[in-house]
């Protein structure tokens, strides 16, 4: 698996940089050990009797014992000992027994095993960040092809600092020397475990954060050093295969992301160019006269422009998109993961594909009323599904129809009759059910548009002076339909308030003005009467909370339309 990688990438060259090759001088490790055996000759007592040295310890001992100076006897003792003998103590004064001679001799052994297998025409080791940072890759021969580094974390042991693999990294991946980097930390962060390669994604993810931004950290990733050391041949191909998965899905994106950008500078610079003449005409000659929305009409230009733009951009770079995204499946082919489970997954799914059926900002922009708004009304959700024609405002603030219909959606619905959701706020299996419907005047449901929450509710000041009313964020039709209801709704509260009146026996209240009372309240519909009054506002139980997409909306008016058609036929006396 490992060679079928390295030839997709036409990885040629190895690049290992690790303070495990680190090897100090003959005179460095003399001077350390000398040091140590002068303060304190224990650590190393146990080592140096096996060596036969023993003589020359009880001399060091007996000076101590009387307090006299024993520096000669070290020096006399350090000239008798090897240089096998003298590393070992070496390794004792630095308390790091034989870590990384194990560490050199098990990277080396994974370096010549690729080698020898033909996976990699040469490999270089090296055992600080400063020999890497000035490598000069022609000198050294490294010409033919690609470059996969691995590297070690911390090298405090050489007087770097305990990142400095990192910041090497970064700085790899900045390079544009005609040679692609591939760049991968070589450390154990934690012990090689069971953990899938997304697990230890997300761990090293977060060791990252507070040192890459996000596109530098997608072109590193981490190889646990046990893997190589312990021949797991396997998962340092799972490894290696992530990391590359990694860089190719943010270079997939990025190309995505570019053509978005563009878009958005062709199409500002196409909206900036729109003449002043044309907007006047647009405005005055069909918005205006038509009693819509300035608002919600430069907002539709603009999208029109804007995806007019983004699908150019997609074309052209259609064979790049295609490209990076055959390479990225071949990857995924070459290498198999898994890929995570049910139970983990749908939470991030759902999120996307709320975000794609249901327009949450609808209220924050005013917008008015339209076929798919969903509400809640009481404690159920309900899906306005009148047709488009019915829901439209006219010039003069009117609608053809009073009354809206409306659908509920419940959580596994038992009838056949209904529309399965994806998904829909916190509801198990959410389903439009088309035998559920409510009727529910659009009086009521206007109001939801004049209010930031999607409240349905309205000042009563608004009732002083209906003919001065006029919201600022609203069409010149809708303020007209909001004029209508105010009068509608203080017809309504005031023949309440004579009715309450009457019932206290209020002397003021006549006959007359009780039955007309009595018969406006009779003639209306019972959710208009359904109102509670709090700090002079009149509020009903409904509440606009979202849109659903267009498509969908569609289907479900349709399917609908299809139920209430059905046909009951006389019984079949043959069957």
């Amino acid at each position: 698996m490992i060679k079928t990688l390295f030839s997709m990438h036409n990885i040629k060259y190895v690049i290992s940089v690790d303070d495990c090759y680190y090897a100090p001088k003959y005179d460095e490790m003399k001077a350390q050990v000398y040091s140590e055996i002068c303060c304190c000759v224990d650590p190393f007592r146990t080592y140096l009797t096996e060596a036969g040295k023993s003589q020359q310890i009880d001399e060091i001992d007996s000076f101590a014992a009387l307090g006299a100076d024993a520096d000669a006897l070290v020096t006399s003792l350090l000239d008798t000992l090897t240089e096998y003998e003298l590393e070992e103590c070496f390794k004792i004064a630095g308390n790091t027994d034989r870590t990384y001679s194990v560490d050199q001799n098990g990277i080396i052994a994974f370096l010549d095993d690729l080698k020898a297998q033909g996976c990699i025409e040469q490999y270089l080791t090296l055992s600080t960040v400063a020999e890497a940072a000035t490598l000069d890759c022609e000198i050294a021969g490294i010409t033919k092809g690609c470059i996969l580094w691995l590297l070690d974390k911390n090298f405090e042991r050489v007087g770097e600092s305990a990142n400095a693999g990192i910041e090497l990294a970064k700085t790899l991946t900045q390079r544009n020397n005609g040679q692609d980097n591939y760049v991968y930390i070589l450390s154990a962060i934690e012990s090689d475990s069971d953990l899938s390669e997304d697990e230890i994604e997300a761990e090293f993810d977060c060791l990252l954060s507070a040192m890459c931004d996000l596109e530098t950290s997608s072109f590193i990733y981490y190889v646990n050093k046990q893997r190589i050391l312990s021949k797991k041949n396997d998962r340092i191909a799972k490894s290696l295969a992530q990391g590359f998965k990694r860089k190719a899905s943010y270079e997939l994106f990025k190309a995505y992301g570019k053509c978005l950008n563009t878009s958005i500078e062709s199409a500002t610079k196409r909206i900036l160019g729109i003449k002043q003449k044309t907007l006047n005409y647009l405005f005055n000659e069909k918005v205006e006269r038509k009693g819509e929305s300035c608002i919600d009409f430069m907002a539709r230009l603009v999208q029109i422009l804007q995806t007019e733009e983004y699908n150019k951009a997609l074309a052209y770079e259609h064979n790049t998109i295609a490209e990076k995204m055959k390479y990225y499946e071949e990857l995924c082919n070459a290498i198999k993961d898994a890929t995570g489970n049910a139970t983990e997954m749908t939470p991030i799914l759902k999120e996307l594909r709320d975000i794609e059926l249901y327009n949450r900002y609808i209220n924050l922009q005013f917008i008015e009323l339209s076929t798919g708004d969903i509400f809640l009304i009481n404690s159920s959700y309900y899906l306005l599904v009148s047709q488009a024609c019915d829901t439209y405002l006219r010039p003069d603030g009117c609608r053809k129809l009073k009354n809206a219909i409306l659908l509920e959606i419940v959580s596994e619905g038992k009838s056949e009759f209904n529309y399965p959701l994806s998904c829909f706020r916190g509801l198990k299996k959410p389903m439009v059910m088309y035998q559920n419907q409510i009727s529910i005047p659009f009086d009521i449901l206007d109001l939801c548009v004049i209010n930031e929450n999607g409240q349905a509710s309205i000042d009563m000041s608004y009732f002083q002076d209906i003919e001065d009313v006029k919201l600022k964020n609203h069409s010149k039709n809708f303020n007209k339909r909001l004029k209508i209801i105010c009068v509608h709704l203080k017809a309504i509260n005031e023949s309440k308030s004579t009715i309450e009146r009457l019932i206290g026996k209020d002397a003021e209240i006549s006959e007359e003005a009780a039955r007309a009372a009595y018969a406006t309240l009779l003639s209306e519909d019972s959710f208009l009467k359904n109102y509670t009054i709090s700090k002079n506002k009149l509020c009903y139980p409904v509440q606009r909370i979202c849109r659903l997409d267009e498509l969908t909306t569609i289907d479900i008016v349709k399917d609908y339309g299809i139920v209430l058609s059905r046909i009951g036929h006389p019984f079949d006396f043959l069957k």
